[in-house]
């Protein structure tokens, strides 16, 4: 943050969040010029659901943090950083999911803090979930995300099960209307020749696994004026992470 305001020229404040991992925590670097730091909730503590309440509680790796921001306008944004578990040493799940399990509980309990946040903050309000899944956009811990599916889905008896590519089959079962949209996962649908790149590179092949989700009614505003999104990657492969960085620019005048 000290950096950052000296080489903008402008005053950038740092915010860190608790976390059961001692080596990695949530955080957030915010210009102040950007708006009023209504209020940072951390969820580190939080439990996750189970899938069967005989199960052992758990909790977040990494909590997820919140910020609440006020723009000059009034607007109201509220911003969810998180990192889901890694398949980091996959071979000591227990339950032989490279952690895909865990992944899916706090994944739920994710999406469900976002839209309580959108509830709170009211219909104008926007809500952006953004970080690392570890895991792709067709896996189940990212369809949980979206809200796509639950994780009641892949209770006992229920319509969905975990393949072996940690991927939902769900037989005929129907899927659910999104309550998250993912802006990247979005525009490669819309445009998937044009935008193959990804956020991360293994044996030569870019992948999604790191997404900026917002509520449905939000992504209107991050569209240019000819409908595409506002968003991208930055930086090298490498050069200080083995993910490039994501952005996304609040860009309709409606947005505040």
């Amino acid at each position: 943050a000290e950096e950052l305001s000296r080489r903008t020229k402008k005053r950038f404040r740092g915010y860190t969040g608790g976390s059961r991992d001692e080596y990695i925590r949530n955080g957030f670097l915010v210009a102040e010029h950007v708006g009023k730091v209504d209020e940072l909730r951390e969820y580190w503590r939080e439990r996750l659901p189970k899938f069967k309440a005989l199960n052992s509680p758990a909790s977040f790796t990494r909590g997820p943090l919140a910020l609440f921001l006020r723009r000059p306008s009034g607007k109201r944004i509220a911003v969810f950083v998180f990192h889901l578990k890694s398949k980091y040493k996959g071979f000591k799940d227990r339950a032989g999911t490279s952690f895909e399990a865990q992944r899916m509980q706090a994944a739920e309990r994710l999406r469900s803090l976002a839209i309580d946040a959108g509830k709170e903050l009211g219909p104008d309000a926007v809500v952006l979930v953004m970080g690392d899944r570890n895991s792709p956009p067709e896996s189940a811990s990212s369809v949980i995300v979206s809200g796509r599916r639950t994780i009641r889905d892949f209770s006992t008896n229920k319509s969905c099960r975990l393949t072996e590519q940690l991927t939902p089959n769900c037989g005929t079962s129907e899927a659910r209307s999104e309550k998250l949209t993912g802006l990247f996962e979005q525009r490669r649908s819309e445009a998937p020749k044009r935008y193959p790149r990804g956020s991360y590179r293994y044996k030569g092949e870019e992948s999604i696994i790191d997404e900026i989700f917002v509520l449905p009614q939000n992504v209107a505003h991050f569209r240019r004026p000819d409908s595409t999104l506002a968003i991208g990657f930055a930086g090298k492969f490498y050069r200080g992470s083995d993910h490039k960085l994501l952005w996304a620019e609040l860009v309709n005048p409606g947005s505040g």
